[in-house]
């Protein structure tokens, strides 16, 4: 697939060089992040089944921005803990780990590790 687009060529690259590296399992799924142009996505995955065990986006709020990303993460985290997983691989999908993304995973793991 050629992309022509160079910032969406050097994400893809990255991307596939996470995803070589990273795979989710029953006992620790792996948590995977996307931006759209409109809204965040988040998917709790078991890659050795191919299910997806929890996902939640941002469409209804309209927004894409840290608060967003701060309400997907708590939502997330309550459908985490209903399933009883406690241990995940973080997949950024290329993004650099910060701003939206960063604001994404650190409330997702402060609200699982919270007791």
């Amino acid at each position: 697939m050629v992309i022509k687009n160079l910032k969406q060529a050097r994400r893809q690259k990255i991307r596939y060089r996470i995803r070589k590296k990273i795979k989710g399992t029953p006992t620790k799924p792996r948590l995977c992040f996307f931006k759209s142009n409109t809204a965040l996505y988040a998917q709790l995955i078991d890659d050795t089944k191919g299910h997806t065990i929890a996902a939640v986006d941002s469409r209804e709020l309209k927004k894409k921005d840290k608060a967003a990303a701060a309400k997907i993460g708590e939502a997330l985290a309550v459908q985490i803990k209903a399933k009883k997983v406690t241990d995940m691989v973080y997949d950024r999908s290329g993004y650099l780990y910060h701003g939206v993304v960063k604001t994404f995973f650190d409330t997702v793991s402060a609200k699982i590790n919270k007791a």
